[in-house]
């Protein structure tokens, strides 16, 4: 698996939210490994003042030493133009 990394488009952000997704329970001892996926890149265009915005999506998917999925954490971020005069 290849990391890839991407400038973003503009410097001003905030988090639209978590979804988290439970799988299994995790017990004191375990040892857990986690896989990040970019799921999700898309464009648009907010109100004034605003400007262009541009919305990441990744999913974390948390493993435990038996290779079983204990959950899922979906994770959006959004960067935006702000101002342009």
């Amino acid at each position: 698996m290849t990391a890839v990394s991407f400038e973003k488009p503009f410097k001003q952000g905030f988090s639209a939210g978590d979804e988290w997704e439970a799988f299994r329970p995790i017990r004191p001892g375990d040892v857990l490994t986690v896989t990040t996926v970019l799921c999700d890149l898309f464009e648009k265009q907010g109100r004034p003042g605003v400007g262009r915005m541009f919305f990441i999506r990744y999913d974390n998917t948390f493993r435990n030493q038996r290779n079983e999925v204990v959950a899922i954490l979906r994770f959006t971020s959004v960067n935006f133009e702000g101002p342009t005069d």
